[in-house]
């Protein structure tokens, strides 16, 4: 195994008026206006907690209140953890997959903040957008614009300043591959924090990791110098959970799809797992990837060699490599779950054959965590 063959799959206050990136047609009726009763799956042995919705679903984050969500015409909701209620919250016309929202969006104190295009009444901007998660609201807030460094997918948070890659602006007009960049939750703090252009791709221990061209490199916020962790590393798929105290983990991008623990510090990788594919239905290497205790969770897709496959499963591994993948869950149209404290939260379609296709949004309560020798 070579290092290029290795994927890293590491994959509020209002600071100016607000205004809105509707263009005055009706949101789709991709939300339920009433409540569901909905049919508990058994496949899964999950609870479903909502449904009836249109298909194709991401999550967005969750706290002690609510599960955020977006669906794929761009209708942002919220449901309410303790009544199941679910808040139609915003609609935004300027379309992004589900994967660009996803990686762009940060939870911060009951606002949903993500990068996108917005109509300010004189022309099509770029920023950071802010809207509240518990009311409905025709305009969102716009706490950054982007005339100099435009924020692009992923944004991460690091508690105290949001980290996004970008698209520079420079003075002589033209437009490139931007450095990542550092912004204030109120918008008036906006700077690079790397010296080159690059994709942020986790947080730890006082360092911003971040990918450029294919190495893996990391700059301290405090300032300072960059530093390559991995140098060579061919990715193919997005998640920026995998960064952990001693590792980078991430998985090759040809069969077998070595799972592998880059150590930060120099030494040997540690090879978790080889994930074989089937010949009559080919799964793809393993993508978002997040850290979570003792154990790496993992999702791969079955029939397309990405992220938006029909059926998705997610698997798990001890990080030290001390035991085979565990199967946990598998969805259609299935994006990255979400974690709390207990439960893993899963959107997915059902649906489709005798009935009609949905939406639904459930949760799954974590397998044991085991007992990890070297974590």
């Amino acid at each position: 195994m070579t290092a290029h063959r290795i994927a890293l799959s590491l994959l509020v206050a209002a600071a100016l008026p607000a205004c809105t990136d509707d263009t005055g047609s009706s949101p789709p009726d991709d939300i339920p206006s009433g409540p569901v009763a909905c049919k508990q799956n058994e496949a899964n042995n999950d609870e479903i907690l909502a449904c009836g919705f249109g298909p194709k679903l991401a999550l967005l984050g969750v706290d002690s209140g609510r599960i955020y969500a977006v669906s794929e015409p761009g209708t942002f909701f919220s449901i309410d953890r303790a009544s199941g209620t679910t808040t139609r919250l915003y609609h935004s016309q300027f379309q992004q997959s589900l994967q660009a929202r996803k990686r762009g969006t940060v939870i911060r104190d009951g606002h949903i903040l993500f990068p996108s295009n917005f109509d300010d009444g004189a022309t099509i901007s770029a920023g950071v957008l802010s809207i509240a998660g518990d009311v409905a609201q025709d305009d969102a807030t716009v706490l950054m614009r982007g005339d100099r460094f435009e924020p692009e997918p992923t944004m991460i948070d690091s508690g105290s300043l949001l980290y996004a890659s970008s698209i520079e602006h420079g003075d002589d007009f033209s437009t490139f591959s931007g450095r990542v960049i550092s912004i204030s939750y109120d918008g008036n703090h906006v700077a690079p924090v790397t010296p080159d252009y690059g994709m942020p791709i986790g947080l730890r221990s006082g360092y911003l990791y971040y990918l450029h061209d294919h190495d893996a490199k990391r700059v301290p916020l405090a300032g300072g110098a960059a530093e390559t962790v991995v140098a060579s590393i061919a990715f193919s798929a997005w998640a920026n959970d995998a960064v952990g105290d001693s590792y980078l983990y991430g998985s090759s991008d040809a069969a077998p799809y070595d799972l592998v623990g880059f150590p930060i510090m120099g030494g040997a990788p540690i090879p978790l797992a080889a994930l074989t594919s089937n010949a009559e239905i080919p799964e793809s290497p393993a993508h978002d990837l997040h850290i979570d205790g003792n154990w790496l969770y993992f999702m791969r897709s079955a029939g397309v060699d990405d992220t938006n496959s029909a059926w998705t499963s997610l698997w798990r591994i001890r990080l030290d490599g001390s035991g085979q993948p565990e199967f946990v869950a598998v969805g259609q149209e299935m994006l990255a779950p979400l974690f709390d404290e207990n439960f893993i939260y899963l959107a997915y379609n059902r649906g489709g054959y005798d009935t009609p296709l949905e939406g639904v949004i459930s949760r799954i309560a974590k397998p044991p965590m085991g007992v990890c020798k070297h974590c």
